[in-house]
């Protein structure tokens, strides 16, 4: 995984994994309290925050997915990794 920086108007704009996502939309989720808990436990063991984790673990199954289906790697929706900088 890669992170980049990309020169913005007001500083710098991470630019996250091989696929360059801007990280500029927010997620709220409902979740139980085992979840949670198991959740944070989870990110704690492994030292990263909760959305890192999330975020991370995801990225990580999507791929599984995507070689198990013969997708190539950094691609998604017919769209390759250079189009979505």
């Amino acid at each position: 995984m890669q992170i980049e920086f990309a020169s913005g108007v007001f500083g710098h704009t991470i630019l996250f994994g091989d696929l360059g996502m801007l990280k500029t939309e927010t997620l709220n989720l409902r979740v139980s309290a085992d979840f949670k808990k198991r959740l944070t436990e989870e990110a704690a063991k492994e030292r990263r925050s909760v959305t890192n984790y999330l975020e991370t673990t995801l990225l990580a199954h999507w791929e599984g997915a995507d070689a198990l289906n013969g997708k190539e790697k950094g691609k998604r929706k017919g769209l390759d990794a250079t189009q979505g900088r």
